[in-house]
């Protein structure tokens, strides 16, 4: 958010059942918009449009970008925020793994070249250590659930 010098946005991660981005952490934004916005699973948002181009998404001004679908384009407006920067967690395999996005307060101009190699630095940085830890944690369950099922064999269950 220093980047893009706001103190509005929020942590979207992919939900496992649906595909869509649930709402996982937010800064400066109400209840309403955390509320509206606590699953995105289709079309209409910045933040979907982000994930599918598995680009940053820059929407200048809320009241005439067309990426918004009515009911989240009033969420926003609703919330206070004017602009905003969608910013793609990519994991090593290319894939979005997250949505980082920073809402202002007032209609923006596009963001400099500095700002923008920041942002896909950082989307790129923290997408990998995303993608590792999903890796790691879906690799220990399964070597715990192997270690299960191998004391079971032998006659152990519970240890």
């Amino acid at each position: 958010m220093a980047i893009t010098g706001t103190d509005m946005g929020n942590v979207q991660l992919p939900d496992p059942h649906t595909r869509g981005l649930r709402l996982e952490r937010h800064a400066g934004l109400s209840e309403e918009f955390v509320d509206y916005f606590a699953l995105v699973d289709g079309p209409g948002t910045a933040c979907a449009a982000a994930e599918t181009e598995v680009a940053l998404r820059t929407v200048h001004d809320m009241h005439t970008d067309p990426v918004f679908s009515e009911g989240a384009r009033r969420a926003v407006l609703e919330a206070g925020s004017r602009a905003c920067h969608s910013i793609p967690l990519v994991g090593t395999d290319g894939r979005c793994v997250g949505m980082v996005s920073a809402h202002l307060a007032a209609p923006t101009a596009e963001l400099t070249a500095a700002q923008v190699r920041a942002l896909t630095a950082i989307g790129g940085q923290a997408g990998r250590w995303l993608g590792r830890h999903q890796e790691t944690v879906v690799r220990d369950a399964l070597e715990y659930l192997h270690a299960l099922a191998t004391r079971h064999r032998r006659g152990h269950p519970h240890r």
